[in-house]
């Protein structure tokens, strides 16, 4: 019984801990919202909306990767989940890049299909935000390190800082430079937040930043993956 309780403090606790993650995410896809729709003009608006709603298809590497990771990782050694961490940070990038390339070449074909010529406008902040992705699955995997070692905290302040930044450069982009101004405004803020991130390694982990280039075993556990090649 005591046990019992013990666990449920615990789970109690670091679900508090994690709500903060949640609570600034939403607050920070309101206010980029609100940005958006004060800042930009309507016909830019519309552009923006198409733009995003199709590039976010390209998260769900990154979702898939998070499902798996957690729950695998969770109660291993610091040495374990780094290992693990590693390889499907490498993984999911490497594939979401491989994708954003093919959709960014295609980018064209594929909003006439799905939107008609009239979005063709959309293009340019379309292919920033294929690079956003990118990065975004990058940090979004890499952070689960600090979800596995028990520091749900650590993301959320991270989130929060990143918003900071996301904030002020849509306020001083989107008037002059409209779509790409919201684009680039996404970008700059997930490259500090992966440069945020990688920091926090060694700062909250005591360890090395992450070597996010995949090495040679990574490489024949992604081929035995998708059987590729034959298990030894």
């Amino acid at each position: 019984m005591e046990k019992l309780g013990q666990s449920f403090q615990w789970l109690t606790n670091y679900g508090l801990r994690s709500y903060g993650i949640d609570l600034v995410g939403g607050i920070s896809g309101q206010t980029s919202q609100a940005l958006v729709v004060g800042l930009m003009s309507p016909t830019a608006l519309g552009l923006y909306t198409v733009a995003m709603s199709v590039s976010r298809m390209l998260t769900m590497f990154e979702d898939s990767v998070i499902t798996v990771l957690l729950p695998k990782s969770a109660a291993r050694s610091l040495d374990e989940i780094i290992v693990l961490t590693r390889r499907s940070v490498g993984i999911s990038t490497l594939l979401t890049a491989i994708c954003a390339t093919i959709v960014m070449v295609l980018g064209p074909v594929l909003l006439r299909l799905l939107y008609g010529t009239e979005f063709l406008g959309a293009i340019p902040v379309f292919r920033i935000l294929l690079v956003e992705i990118v990065l975004q699955t990058t940090t979004g995997v890499l952070v689960q390190t600090f979800m596995a070692t028990g520091k749900p905290e650590a993301i959320a302040s991270l989130q929060l800082l990143t918003l900071c930044f996301k904030a002020l450069l849509m306020f001083l982009l989107i008037p002059q430079y409209q779509l790409i101004g919201a684009g680039l405004a996404l970008v700059i803020s997930s490259i500090l937040r992966l440069i945020f991130t990688i920091a926090s390694y060694p700062l909250l982990l005591k360890v090395n930043p992450l070597k996010l280039i995949l090495t040679r075993e990574d490489w024949l556990f992604l081929l035995q993956t998708f059987k590729l090649i034959k298990r030894r």
